[in-house]
C-alpha cells in the first residue's frame, strides 16, 4: 500500500516563502511552482504531503490533481481510536500533524510499542496478514493524518507507476529503519534506549507523559527517574559527590 511502504524518510521541513515574500501566519512549506503549485496552495495539509512527494518524486498536473481529489486526509481527536484490539483493518496511516501511539494490554497493564509524529507512517501488521489485531492505535493528540486503504493503493499504483516507483524505494528504507530499531530495543540497555530517544526523538520528551515514555522504553516510570538523575549528576561537575 502506498502509505505504508513509503513514509518515513521526511526530514523537518522549512516555512514556505512564496519567491522572497514570506507567507505569515500559515502552516504551508516550501513547494517549487511546477504544474501542481495552485493545488498545493490551496490546502496546507495537501502542501505537507506533496512537499514530502516532491522529494522523491515529480509529480505531473494530472497524478497531482488525482492525489487531492482521493481526499484522503481525516482529523482525529485526542482520544480517538484508529484501531482496537480484536479489530481487522485494510486501512494505513501518514501523520502529518499530531500524535499517535500504538500499544498492548498485558495482564491489564499498557505496553505501549511505538510513538509516531509528523511524517511518520502507520500500517498495523493486519493489514497485511488479515488477522484481528492484538494492539490499539489512539490519537494523544489531535492529529491530522492521511488514510488510505489496500483497495485506493492498488487501483493509484495500476493508474500511476510513478507512484509504484516512489513505494518501491521507499518501502526498502522503511523496513531497514524499522529492523534498526527493533535491533537497538533488544540490544541497548534502558539508558542506552533513553539516550537514543533523545538524540533522535527529542520532541517527543516535551509531548509525552513520562510513564508513557518509560513504558515505551520497557521499565518503569522510578527507573526513568533514576536513569535521568544519573544522566543529569554526569553533566553537572562535583554533583554526584554531594
Amino acid at each position: 500500500m502506498i502509505l505504508s511502504r513509503v513514509l518515513e524518510t521526511l526530514e523537518p521541513l522549512v516555512p514556505l516563502s512564496v519567491g522572497n515574500k514570506s507567507v505569515k501566519g500559515q502552516p504551508f512549506w516550501t513547494i517549487p511552482k511546477t504544474p501542481c503549485y495552485s493545488i498545493v496552495m490551496a490546502n496546507p495539509m495537501i502542501s505537507r504531503l506533496f512537499h514530502f512527494l516532491s522529494r522523491f518524486i515529480d509529480l505531473t498536473e494530472e497524478e497531482a490533481r488525482a492525489l487531492a481529489e482521493l481526499d484522503l486526509i481525516r482529523e482525529y481527536k485526542k482520544g480517538e481510536y484508529l484501531l482496537r484490539a480484536g479489530e481487522t483493518t485494510s486501512t494505513s496511516y501518514f501523520v502529518l500533524q499530531g500524535l499517535v501511539r500504538s500499544y498492548s494490554l498485558i495482564d491489564g497493564e499498557e505496553r505501549i510499542t511505538q510513538f509516531y509524529q509528523e511524517y511518520d507512517p502507520i500500517a498495523p501488521p493486519c493489514t497485511i496478514t488479515g488477522e484481528p489485531s492484538d494492539q490499539y492505535l489512539d490519537c494523544l493528540e489531535t492529529s491530522i493524518l492521511v488514510v488510505s486503504t489496500e483497495e485506493q493503493a492498488e487501483e493509484n499504483l495500476e493508474k500511476y507507476p510513478s507512484f509504484e516507483r516512489l513505494c518501491r524505494v521507499l518501502s526498502d528504507k522503511w523496513m531497514a529503519e524499522e529492523r534498526t530499531s527493533f535491533n537497538k530495543y533488544k540490544t541497548l540497555t534502558p539508558e542506552q534506549r533513553y539516550l537514543d530517544l533523545v538524540e533522535h526523538r527529542p520532541g517527543l520528551l516535551q509531548r509525552v507523559p513520562q510513564y508513557q515514555l518509560a513504558s515505551f522504553l520497557g521499565i518503569k516510570p522510578e527507573s526513568l527517574s533514576r536513569i535521568r538523575k544519573r544522566i543529569s549528576q554526569r553533566k553537572t561537575p562535583g554533583r554526584s559527590a554531594m
